[in-house]
């Protein structure tokens, strides 16, 4: 056997499973952590949360249903929308409203003509108020259409505690999400190739100006490739950061921090926690071996059990050396087998839990010891001995 450490224990009946591995539904059930009793990161913000965007677990969270303004990183829903429902070649005509923006604006005049993805840089750079409203009026026609748009967008990726009344995050009655759900709004948009090239990008030259991203972990903490900032008075400040290391591709949100700098050093302490702390690892190999099982009238007397697929679980590092393989599997099977029928499973466990279970498949064919097979094999013998 290749896993001596395997605890095997025989039953009478072949099981049969129908298993999703290592991928946990990006759903609030997974609001959990992976690992207990790693020291957890000192966060100075009211709500935080931090997602494997791979499988969906949940690796840190403090207040992440709890309902707060989103501010400006709402402009990640007003992407997602734009991109889904126009051109990037699309002219838009600058209104009077979208010049008259205040906060941060990316600098339009009334009259002035841009693409959508002139303005989509300037909305995900520079926080551009004023791309906001112009791609709001552009592809809605007014802010209250265009705000049920984003609204159907939220319904359609089950947002449970979402709701946006305008396009840029200022504050407003009736305006709100959590850090959970943003977490899976800004996994959403980094699914469009546009929006994650834009947020990628420090700077920009558009419409004739500078654009620099708001994003400070941009260029400065390894691995981050986006995703956007926000403040209100009401927001505090924000920050929802893409950051990948090796096979660990995370997705975080702080929200109401009190201070830029610790919005900053928050974001940066969950990433540290993150990639320090957790990885992927290999749990079985495509054809590993695990058991073998006995086959009344078999041609041959054996097959080995396998698996079918390489699959690898994210898993807190410290716990690696604790997992325990155990398969379960038929005392015998009878003639003929089929190569990869379901034979057995392979149970992986953490103590009490029950983190896989691996089906387990006969590696090949094994036929039937019958009268046909006799004759054939009397008939090679007597073929052998005319040679």
């Amino acid at each position: 056997m290749k896993k001596i450490l395997l605890s095997v224990f025989i039953i009478l009946l072949v099981m049969t499973t129908n298993t999703i591995y290592g991928k946990d539904v990006f759903t609030e059930s997974t609001l959990q952590y992976v690992s207990e009793n790693v020291k957890e990161p000192n966060v100075q913000a009211l709500c935080a949360v931090a997602v494997d965007l791979d499988s969906g677990k949940i690796l840190y969270e403090k207040n992440a249903l709890l309902r707060n303004a989103p501010a400006s990183t709402t402009k990640m829903m007003t992407a997602i929308v734009t991109v889904e429902n126009s051109n990037l070649d699309d002219i838009v005509t600058i209104s009077r409203k979208a010049a008259g923006m205040d906060g941060s604006v990316m600098g339009l005049y009334t009259g002035q003509q841009l693409t959508v993805k002139e303005l989509l840089y300037g909305l995900l750079l520079c926080s551009g108020n004023d791309a906001a409203v112009a791609l709001a009026e552009h592809i809605g026609g007014d802010m209250e259409s265009f705000a049920r748009l984003m609204n159907e967008k939220a319904e359609e990726l089950g947002l449970k505690d979402t709701h946006f009344v305008n396009s840029h995050g200022l504050d407003a009655e009736g305006h709100y999400s959590n850090a959970y759900e943003l977490a899976k709004i800004g996994a959403y948009a980094l699914s469009h190739d546009i929006i994650k090239e834009i947020v990628g990008t420090k700077f920009a030259h558009i419409a004739g100006r500078n654009l620099t991203n708001t994003n400070e972990l941009l260029g400065y903490y390894e691995g981050v490739y986006g995703l956007k900032t926000g403040f209100t008075n009401k927001a505090g400040r924000c920050l929802v950061t893409s950051a990948k290391r090796g096979d660990l591709n995370v997705i975080t949100v702080v929200l109401n921090s009190p201070t830029k700098k610790a919005r900053t050093i928050s974001t940066i302490r969950i990433l540290d926690y993150v990639f320090d702390n957790f990885d992927y690892f290999p749990i079985v190999s495509k054809g590993e071996r695990f058991a073998d099982v006995t086959v009344k009238k078999g041609i041959q007397r054996e097959v080995d059990l396998v698996v079918r697929e390489d699959i690898r679980m994210l898993l807190a590092k410290k716990d690696v050396a604790g997992l325990k393989y155990t398969c379960i599997f038929p005392e015998s099977l009878t003639a003929p087998v089929i190569q990869g029928t379901e034979v057995g499973k392979l149970k992986i466990t953490r103590g009490n839990e029950v983190l896989l279970d691996i089906p387990l498949v006969a590696a090949e064919d094994v036929g039937v010891r019958n009268t046909i097979y006799y004759l054939k094999e009397i008939g090679k013998n007597l073929m052998d001995l005319m040679r």
